[in-house]
Order: structure tokens, then C-alpha cells, then sequence
């Protein structure tokens, strides 16, 4: 049987609504009311990650806080934005319904029948689909090599070359992943000889 857990704000008619229409299905859910008792950045990782969502698609722009705390700005990253929605929760968006490894907004209420069903419902596939197309957009911008197996994955990248003699390489492995980026071999090694000996290979 699955379990529901609901960030609620009382004062909030979307959130009402969305806790009524639970209850209209059967499930009687855990009540969070997160402006009391606000959710870890652990948790609320764990919530954007279940959502398929960037943190910046968590927030509410129109609260105080946002422009106090100018949020506006681009160049914060993903974990300072989390540590001042756990710090301030009035900027989380509500209601935010979990179940198993499941997370949706209740905007509007009947989202969460989504949560309620036993298939994967398929606004939440697209969601997910669109997490990843700007996960590889980033990776292109930034020059990262990138490899996965089914035991994991792996991200790459090489400094340019210092003092024209060594390269310096970051190596991340997710999972039980265990290789050495083998596919990204002959990308790697054309453009360090092109960086090296100004050939073409």
C-alpha cells in the first residue's frame, strides 16, 4: 500500500483542496505543515528529484523573500537555492504531495490523482525526459565527456594543457560504474593532439 505525504499550508486554498480530494480517494496522508517544521535540503533534493524538476522550478517568485533575497540571479546554483528554501519555506511552492519515489505539485489539485494511480503517469515521464535534455545541454556547454553502462555513469574532463607539457583529468563515477570512459577515448585523444601539435587527426 502506498504512502502519501503532503507539505501543507492550511491558509492555502490549492492546498486544501488537494488534501480534501486525497481524503475523497481513501488516503488519509501524512501532514506536513511545512512552515512550521520546513523540509531538509536533504528532503527537499530528495522531492526534486522524485519531481524530475530543477530547484528554480520549486520556488515562488512572487513571495517577499525572493526579491529580499534576490533570487532573480542566475548565477546562484542548485544547492545554495535548496539551503534558503529549507532556510525560508514560504518560498516552496504548495501543495507538494510524495508518495514511494513520486512527487508532484497539487497545481492544479487533480495533479496528484497522477500519484494515486498505479502507472507512471506520462506528465511526469515528459517532465523527466525534459530533466535530462538540459542535463545534456549542460554537459555540452561545459566540455564534459560523458559515459554510462548499466552499472552506472561517468563524467570527464580534462583542464587545457599547462605549462604546454601535462593535462590535469576530474573523474566522477555514479553508481558501481568501474570503466574508464573507453567511448570518449578517440574524442579525447584528437583534441589533445590538436591542443599538443596543432594537427588535425
Amino acid at each position: 500500500m502506498k504512502h502519501f505525504t503532503i507539505y501543507h499550508n492550511p491558509r492555502c486554498s490549492k492546498s486544501r483542496q488537494t488534501l480534501d480530494l486525497l481524503k475523497q480517494e481513501g488516503i488519509n496522508p501524512k501532514i506536513v505543515l511545512y512552515l512550521e517544521e520546513p523540509p531538509s535540503e536533504s528532503d527537499l533534493t530528495r522531492i526534486l528529484d522524485f519531481y524530475g524538476i530543477e530547484p528554480r522550478e520549486l520556488l515562488r517568485t512572487g513571495e517577499v523573500e525572493y526579491k529580499e533575497l534576490n533570487l532573480k540571479d542566475e548565477t546562484l546554483d542548485d544547492s545554495k537555492l535548496i539551503k534558503l528554501m529549507s532556510e525560508n519555506p514560504k518560498l516552496i511552492e504548495r501543495p507538494i504531495v510524495v508518495s514511494s519515489n513520486q512527487a508532484i505539485i497539487g497545481r492544479p489539485p487533480e495533479n496528484v490523482l497522477n500519484l494515486i494511480t498505479k502507472k507512471k503517469p506520462q506528465n511526469l515521464k515528459k517532465i523527466h525526459s525534459i530533466k535530462m535534455a538540459r542535463e545534456l545541454t549542460k554537459i555540452k556547454e561545459n566540455n564534459i565527456l560523458y559515459d554510462e553502462d548499466s552499472d552506472g555513469s561517468f563524467f570527464q574532463i580534462y583542464t587545457t594543457l599547462i605549462n604546454n607539457s601535462f593535462f590535469l583529468e576530474f573523474v566522477q563515477r555514479n553508481k558501481s560504474y568501474d570503466g574508464y570512459g573507453a567511448n570518449n577515448a578517440i574524442f579525447r585523444i584528437s583534441a589533445q593532439k590538436k591542443l599538443i601539435y596543432g594537427c588535425h587527426t
